[in-house]
């Protein structure tokens, strides 16, 4: 059986996907599968895919009309046959010598591997191995990482879900949510270098300015998990994520009357993630916020 299989979602992205396709295909582990995956591109990426094809017998290529990336996520689930799943964007790469087969010896469902790029990212300076789900959740808050990519995602765990295709911000973090439940152990891997993030990429999904209607979609969603699927991720996010991206944006006003504060003071969070909500509210009232 295939240990990793990698997606890549591609969208013109001619100027970096060689040097993406090069840092995957000369890792150190042998058993894997790398699934390209062009999403309508009009520049000469669906060429260079053709053209790797014939060097690599491990490489695959999809190409499909333009979805957007969690379309294109998607079609790549729905083809791997690896035991574990990875996801690397296209204009970002893996540091040479990263993927080794002895990353999988504590066979947990969710491994999270280095990275760096991001700002504000403080490398993990030891390894942390949760073995329930209790210890999962007290893992993945504290030690937040909200791209879908730089971990190991057992195929078993994502089983049906898959990305949400209709939304434009947020699909990483809906994405974890929904398999959260599922993910009885995690191991996060220490060190500096791993998945190298790309983050001058102006097309990247980070520099996309997103409006108070997509924050009040995502927040339907995720406030739905959190209430109807009683998914205590799903209550870390409306609190530390959502919440502060509509301080941060000037949305707070939107989102206020769609997160029913009397259901939130009696949801499964701590007394510091009430008060926190609490002084927000009382603030937002007294008109400091808006």
């Amino acid at each position: 059986m295939i240990k990793l299989s990698i997606i890549v979602p591609i969208y013109n992205a001619e100027r970096l996907l060689m040097r993406c396709i090069d840092s995957v295909m000369h890792q150190p582990l042998r058993s894997l599968e790398l699934i390209l995956v062009n999403d309508g591109s009009t520049d000469g990426s669906l060429a260079i895919c053709h053209n790797m094809v014939g060097k690599d017998n491990r490489i695959r290529v999809v190409d499909k009309t333009n979805g957007g990336v969690s379309s294109a996520r998607n079609v790549g689930i729905e083809l791997a046959q690896g035991e574990y799943i990875t996801f690397v964007d296209a204009d970002d790469y893996i540091a040479a010598g990263t993927f080794k087969e002895d990353m999988f010896q504590s066979n947990a469902d969710v491994i999270e591997f280095p990275y760096s790029g991001m700002t504000g990212h403080n490398p993990y300076e030891m390894c942390r191995y949760s073995k329930t789900n209790n210890e999962v959740y007290l893992q993945m808050t504290t030690y937040m990482h909200n791209p879908c990519w730089a971990r190991f995602y057992k195929r078993a765990v994502i089983a049906n879900i898959r990305f949400k295709e209709d939304i434009r911000m947020g699909e990483d973090i809906l994405f974890l949510v929904q398999i959260f439940p599922r993910i009885n152990s995690y191991f996060l891997i220490p060190g500096v270098h791993g998945y190298e993030y790309n983050s001058d990429n102006p097309l990247s999904a980070m520099h996309v300015h997103y409006t108070s209607h997509d924050l009040d979609k995502l927040n339907a969603i995720i406030l739905h998990e959190a209430q109807e699927c009683k998914n205590a991720l799903a209550w870390f996010y409306i609190l530390r994520h959502c919440l502060i991206y509509s301080l941060q944006h000037h949305m707070l006003a939107t989102l206020l009357p769609n997160l029913h504060w009397h259901k939130l003071i009696f949801s499964p969070i701590s007394a510091k993630g009430k008060k926190d909500l609490a002084i927000c509210k009382i603030n937002y009232i007294l008109g400091r916020i808006s």
